[in-house]
């Protein structure tokens, strides 16, 4: 957070906006995941989910971003989604059996998708239709 941040949810829509272009105006805020400790940054996350009626432009940062995958939420519902496969996080360092998705051929591990999986069960048990 930034001393200008009210409040997560501005915290978050604020670094949408820097790191991957987000129009926040755009979007509507539907809800919050639970806050999520990152023991490698000493980061604590606190996830904003939020939707657009329309498809947003993503503009990457990329001193801050890798990659943005795009994808339609059904690829990551259901059964089966959940993958795990021993991880070579760099040279001669192997994580043994790594909870994962395999999203459009890309591996999203650790805390993405921890949220993800968060995210994923809160809309499996909610009624999306009313």
């Amino acid at each position: 957070m930034e001393a200008e941040d009210d409040s997560y949810e501005a915290c978050a829509l604020r670094e949408a906006n820097e790191e991957i272009g987000l129009v926040t105006s755009l979007v509507e805020v539907l809800g919050h995941l639970s806050p999520l400790y990152i023991p490698v940054s000493l980061f604590q996350v606190h996830p904003v989910v939020a939707w657009s009626h329309s498809a947003p432009s993503f503009v990457r940062e990329p001193s801050e971003v890798e990659k943005i995958i795009t994808f339609p939420i059904a690829e990551f519902l259901g059964e089966g989604k959940i993958l795990t496969k021993d991880l070579e996080i760099r040279e001669g360092v192997l994580l043994p059996q790594v909870h994962h998705f395999s999203i459009q051929e890309n591996v999203v591990w650790g805390a993405t998708a921890m949220m993800m999986n968060e995210l994923k069960i809160v809309l499996e048990n909610t009624d999306l239709q009313g």
